[in-house]
């Protein structure tokens, strides 16, 4: 920022450098400036205009979606390079165990395909990771790009177990079973350790059934034992789930 004044006021001058941070096509960013004039204390400049980036890549990551933790996906991305001067990829690695990669040349220091598989068994829930490029070029010697994963099973279960305080008055407890790999599901029985305690069966949004336990009585007899619900989800046709007596204070 450079400032001067004229004719008794002070003025300054703002250079704005902007960063794409990688994008390309047209631009709109706003610069909120702020003056020591009481009539114009603050104002808005509007910057539009248009980036190309020599590099392009055919999509901004990796991102396979919902997955099995036992589940093997190859990706591949398109890597073009569309500046004058050549750039060879010469490596790809990652930081997760979970994930391997590896490119292919098709046009030396024009055009390669960059390739990313997972490696099981993978973590439950999300998962995440950053895919380094490495090129001989000076001005771009590493690009990156994130990969984004759902790891689920056939079927989600929460919560996976109930808890209970001790007590004598019967209470009610429910279970979600939601889609994951499998998009489409149905219960076919429900057994628990007491025939005391009885379920209903409510469907939820987005396919998934929320099952409603009522009459649990929270009596030592049942800590240990589980609920066997029986589904017709290939692979997942059994769900336990443990019922666990838990001491007042959690103790």
């Amino acid at each position: 920022m450079l400032s001067s004044s004229s004719s008794g006021s002070n003025f300054c001058i703002a250079f704005i450098k902007p960063n794409p941070g990688g994008r390309s096509g047209p631009q709109i960013k706003q610069v909120l400036v702020y003056s020591s004039d009481p009539k114009t204390s603050e104002f808005r400049l509007t910057l539009r205009g248009e980036t190309k980036q020599d590099v392009t890549f055919s999509a901004e990551a990796f991102m396979p979606g919902r997955i099995r933790p036992d589940q093997s996906v190859e990706m591949k991305l398109d890597f073009t390079n569309g500046g004058a001067a050549p750039m060879r990829v010469t490596r790809t690695e990652t930081a997760s165990p979970n994930l391997v990669t590896s490119f292919d040349e098709i046009e030396a220091g024009k055009k390669y395909v960059i390739r990313v598989k997972t490696v099981p068994p993978l973590p439950n829930g999300t998962m995440q990771g950053s895919i380094r490029i490495h090129t001989d070029s000076t001005n771009q010697p590493l690009l990156e790009l994130p990969f984004y994963a759902i790891v689920t099973g056939p079927l989600v279960v929460a919560p996976p177990q109930i808890d209970l305080v001790p007590s004598t008055e019967p209470i009610s407890r429910f279970v979600f079973i939601n889609t994951g790999v499998v998009t489409n599901f149905s219960v076919l029985k429900v057994e628990t350790p007491d025939p005391a305690i009885t379920s209903e069966q409510v469907k939820s949004g987005g396919g998934g059934v929320r099952i409603m336990f009522n009459n649990l009585v929270a009596k030592k007899e049942l800590d240990g034992t589980a609920i066997k619900i029986t589904t017709d989800a290939e692979g997942m046709n059994e769900i336990l789930i443990p019922i666990h007596i838990v001491p007042r204070g959690g103790k």
